[in-house]
Parts: C-alpha cells; structure tokens; sequence
C-alpha cells in the first residue's frame, strides 16, 4: 500500500452524507454511487441516522463528485420499511439495476430490528420495489432482533453481492447467536436458490470471530493471488480482537468458502485505523483496490489516496433473473 497520501475530502454542497455503494460502468468509466444522506443539522446530535434516504452521483475516479439528486429513494409509510433507509448494494440485473437494501419497522418492537428490501431501476432513479421481499435473519445463526444488554444496536444490514463458481452469495453484517453479549459482531453468508436474486437462503456465517460487538459494512475481495479477502468496519469500542489492539477501524482478513468454521482464526489486519476518520470504508477495484470512506464529523466522501491493490470478486449477474 502507498504510504501517507493525502486525502481528498469531497463534501455535498448542502447535505450530509455518509455510507455508499456503486456500480460502475466498465464501457463509460464512470462510477454510479448511491449514497445515504440526512439534513446537515442532525448529524451533531447523531440523529441523521433516523431521517436518511438514499440519493445519487457519479464519479470517475473519487476526486470529484457529480452530485445529481440527494432523494431517489426513501422510506415508505405504508410499508415494513417505514422508517429511514440504511446501507445496501446495488448490482446490474436483466433491464436494469437491483438495489438491496436495509430498513426497519418502526411500528414493532424498540423499532431498531433491521431487514433487508430490494427495488429495481432502469436508471438510479426511479427506483420500484419488488413485491414481498423482504429479507430476514435465519434464527438457526443470526440474532432476529434487537437484545437488551447488548451495547451496539441489532444488525442485519448492508449487503454485498458476489459470484462465485456460478453461483450469487450476499455476505450482511449481522450478529453471530452463539457468541455472548459484547462480541456477537459478524459477517453473515446467504446463497441465492437457483438463479433468481429474489430468492436466498442463510448459511452459517462466513465471518465470526467472537472479538468484535459489531462488525458494518463487509466486502468479499480478492489479493493478487486470487484468495479471498473480507474487508469491514467497526468503532473502537467495537473491536476486542487481540491482535487488532481495540483500535477500530478499516479491517481485512482473509477468509475460506471451504472452511469457513476456521476464519475466526485468521490474523486480522487494520488497513486504516479509527482515528484516521474516514469510516464504513471501501475499497474501489477498479482503482487499483483504492480505498475511499466517508468524513465521520462533517459527512461527504473521503479519498484516502491509499490503495491496496485488492481486486473485485465476480459481480457479473447475466443470467440471474428476478421476480415481480
């Protein structure tokens, strides 16, 4: 990795802005972001989290951003997704795009028990949802709701999608059931039925060390020798992995399909520790495994300049179709 470049900080001219996700086009260069984003004055009291939608851009190449609509798509009042619109994926389907994302129901529970809804869209902008989907946590693995006592909130969020030998997976943050209170942050692994990307049924976790409260934002990549990596965030008070010495952050790890029971055994590596800033970091393959994040106290997108080299899973979704 390059050593202390200078970040670029990229602010919205009015909103604030945190985590995104993309899609990039290989014919135009040009990257398609979606990205969350609240009224600028929330952001002191931490409670844009509670009035986010989903707005777009584009870039080609994180120097710039051509911010283009800060709401194309937002909670729907009659819906389980009656709340604020959390973090996602977005992947190029049969007509146009698949977006994955997270909400919640704010008429059950302490309203903080998240799931996981998808929309379609010709164009990033006018998004359709599909009918009856909604993606909730298999109890055999994953915590279904929020639990008292445990000191981060209930997460089942921000899904990443991959191929691999033919088949789709989503890795989602999530919470392990058979880690204790504290420790149970993990990366969920699902597998889609067949080839429709509406359908997918939950495995054990691909990702569960027993040493994070809360692990946010995954992304499977690939090192230059073609095994896979699993990339995250979490803050500080997070992380209780020994050799990670509590400080938060940007971690990698690498991981096995094969033997995923013993990928809690892998030596995790800080890319970017948390005090460095940017947070729910990503890295950008197609920049040379450039990793950009957002600004935790003044929101907008962070080019961190360093770049990792880790190159991009398949994300080539042809033959996939998708019901409703």
């Amino acid at each position: 990795m390059s050593a202390s470049p200078t970040p670029i900080h990229i602010p919205h001219p009015e909103r604030f802005t945190w985590d995104f996700w993309y899609h990039y086009d290989k014919t135009k260069g040009l990257f398609h972001l979606l990205f969350l984003n609240a009224d600028r004055t929330l952001a002191p009291q931490n409670l844009h989290h509670f009035s986010s939608r989903v707005g777009y851009a584009v870039t080609e190449d994180f120097t710039s951003i051509d911010w283009i609509d800060d709401d194309v798509f937002s909670a729907d009042e009659s819906g389980w997704d009656n709340t604020s619109i959390w973090t996602g994926d977005v992947v190029a389907a049969v007509g146009g795009y698949l977006l994955f994302y997270t909400s919640r129901d704010g008429r059950v529970g302490d309203t903080l028990t998240q799931n996981v809804g998808a929309a379609f869209s010709p164009d990033f902008q006018n998004w359709e949802r599909i009918p009856g989907f909604r993606l909730e946590p298999d109890e055999r693995f994953y915590e279904p709701k929020s639990i008292i006592g445990d000191p981060s909130i209930h997460a089942w969020r921000d899904p990443f999608l991959f191929v691999r030998d033919t088949k789709a997976y989503m890795v989602i943050a999530t919470k392990d059931i058979a880690h204790p209170l504290g420790r149970k942050g993990a990366v969920g692994l699902l597998k889609c039925r067949g080839r429709n990307l509406t359908k997918w049924e939950a495995t054990e976790p691909l990702y569960s060390p027993g040493g994070y409260c809360q692990v946010e934002v995954p992304q499977v990549l690939l090192d230059d020798t073609g095994k896979a990596s699993l990339v995250y965030s979490m803050p500080p008070e997070s992380d209780h992995v020994p050799s990670t010495a509590g400080v938060g952050g940007f971690h990698r790890v690498d991981i096995s399909f094969s033997h995923m029971d013993e990928n809690h055994a892998h030596p995790v590596e800080v890319l970017l520790p948390h005090e460095h800033n940017p947070y729910a970091c990503r890295v950008i393959p197609e920049l040379d495994g450039l990793i950009v994040g957002f600004h935790l106290t003044e929101g907008g997108f962070v080019n961190t300049g360093v770049r990792t080299g880790l190159s991009g899973p398949d994300r080539n979704f042809d033959g996939f179709t998708i019901d409703g």
